[in-house]
């Protein structure tokens, strides 16, 4: 009777579901409450990334004598990076996985060795742009747009750089205005400068950045976008700010669901 080929697994048959209890430290037990839901919830998200790739594409990988994404990652990294999926849309694992390799990079080379006072975010876009073209040498029709900002609380200012990202919007008593300076996105030219702006804020003050399919929807077929202005006046914030901004996007363009992934990022002066 002849054999069959054994075929090497990843997934072991006799580990145990692993069970993580998210308790407040000296607490009596009792039912689960806002506490643990929302520490329960932070752990998935963090771990979606990776449980989410299916194990016969890392079989598919490893076969070819390569690493995955996410080892090369934990390989070339100091630290482990969390990696979330802050995005609502069907392209989560690219937009997370864009954001996972810029983290990879920018922290130990960048970040870590500057100070706060020393941050310049145009030039700090300089520098990722020489990055990325080296990066990105072997790939061909990949976009990556990037904002780059710092808030100073103590001068209540906010210093930004634009790398072909969508404007963001600061709302002022009512009132939507968008930051509009704006380079060329990551890759595309070498030695590029990148303009700084700088704008005074005040107590209140919401800034958000977020990306392009919160307004593009069926643009495929040639749809008129948003109007963003108009959309953030509609929305005042609150703590469900970004789910009422979304369900405010969907409802002005007569759809049910988002065409591409969608990202949020909200700062709020106090």
């Amino acid at each position: 009777m002849p054999r069959k080929a054994l075929v090497p697994v990843l997934k072991n048959p006799f580990k145990a579901a692993e069970k993580i209890e998210f308790n407040i430290p000296g607490e009596i037990a009792q039912a689960t409450g806002v506490y643990e839901e929302a520490m329960r919830a932070g752990y998935d998200l963090i771990q979606r990334p990776v449980k989410s790739v299916n194990i016969e594409q890392i079989e598919k990988q490893h076969l070819k004598k390569r690493m995955t994404v996410w080892e090369r990652i934990r390989v070339l990294t100091e630290r482990e990076p969390n990696i979330l999926f802050q995005n609502w849309g069907k392209n989560l694992d690219g937009a997370s996985l864009v954001t996972g390799i810029l983290k990879a990079v920018i922290y130990p080379e960048y970040v870590r060795n500057v100070t706060s006072k020393d941050f310049s975010p145009g030039t700090f876009l300089s520098w990722l742009n020489d990055r990325m073209n080296f990066e990105l040498r072997s790939a061909s029709g990949l976009i990556v747009t990037f904002f780059a900002g710092f808030l100073d609380m103590k001068a209540k200012t906010l210093r930004y750089a634009n790398a072909g990202h969508t404007h963001p919007i600061m709302m002022r008593e009512g009132k939507a205005m968008e930051l509009p300076v704006s380079g060329s996105g990551l890759g595309f030219a070498s030695s590029v400068s990148y303009i700084e702006q700088v704008v005074v804020v005040r107590p209140d003050d919401v800034i958000t950045l977020y990306t392009d399919g919160l307004l593009e929807m069926g643009c495929a077929d040639g749809c008129v976008p948003i109007k963003v202005s108009a959309l953030f006046e509609r929305v005042p914030y609150s703590p469900d700010y970004h789910r009422r901004l979304l369900e405010a996007a969907l409802a002005e363009s007569g759809r049910a669901d988002f065409d591409d992934d969608v990202t949020l990022v909200t700062a709020r002066v106090l």
